[in-house]
């Protein structure tokens, strides 16, 4: 790990240096996983994930080893390349975190726009009373069913895990929120990738120049 990043949290600045970037990713496995093929904003992003938004790391963990051919995932939506100008010709692979967005976001998209207005008007009609029964079995269908049948399609999503492939390899870059654009993407991979990794001029069209002191908020970073 040859760079450094800074972490802004509640006010105050933490500098997270490479030996640190470095323990932590052995202490993970990566460098027995995925020798060589990961970014120092990479494993910044992994060890937020965890310290600072407290959410387990291990299905990142699990999705690589998917992609890796060396386990099964967590039955979500199979990597797909980006389609936009600033990153196209790289690849996303979600992975699922338990968090409140995350499981909303995959009961809206397997319930639909209607979904919820039919399930109500099904399973609790007007004109009869509203036993905890009738309320339990909902509450069920909404989240569990929802949830269950959206795994069982392989079609679960969550946040992403950013990758390259170059020679029959995936390089792992960073990990990005739905909320994150293409272009701030793509930024803070000409930022802290690029140097590490120079195939990716490949992908990266040029543009300003850049410290890992300016990256921009995203999954792991503090805006």
């Amino acid at each position: 790990m040859s760079i450094g990043f800074n972490l802004h949290l509640n006010g105050s600045k933490i500098k997270v240096e490479p030996e640190e970037l470095a323990k932590y990713a052995a202490a993970k496995g990566l460098e027995e996983l995925i020798p060589g093929r990961y970014s120092s904003l990479f494993v910044f992003n992994l060890m937020n994930l965890e310290r600072v938004f407290l959410i387990d790391a291990s299905p990142v963990i699990k999705e690589i080893m998917q992609l890796e051919g060396l386990g099964d995932g967590l039955q979500m939506k199979p990597a797909t390349e980006f389609r936009g100008s600033q990153l196209k010709g790289l690849w996303h692979q979600h992975f699922f975190v338990v968090h409140p967005s995350a499981m909303a976001h995959n009961i809206q998209n397997h319930l639909g726009k209607h979904g919820l207005e039919r399930l109500v008007a099904k399973m609790l009609p007007l004109g009869e009373v509203v036993t905890e029964a009738a309320l339990n079995a909902l509450t069920n269908a909404i989240v569990t069913e929802s949830l269950e049948k959206r795994a069982n399609a392989q079609k679960l999503t969550g946040e992403w895990i950013v990758f390259a492939k170059q020679h029959g390899k995936n390089y792992y870059l960073s990990i990005e929120t739905h909320q994150q654009s293409d272009e701030r993407v793509a930024s803070n991979l000409r930022i802290a990738c690029l140097p590490q990794f120079p195939f990716l001029s490949e992908y990266l069209t040029p543009h300003c120049c850049g410290s890992p002191n300016s990256l921009h908020g995203g999954t792991g970073q503090q805006r």
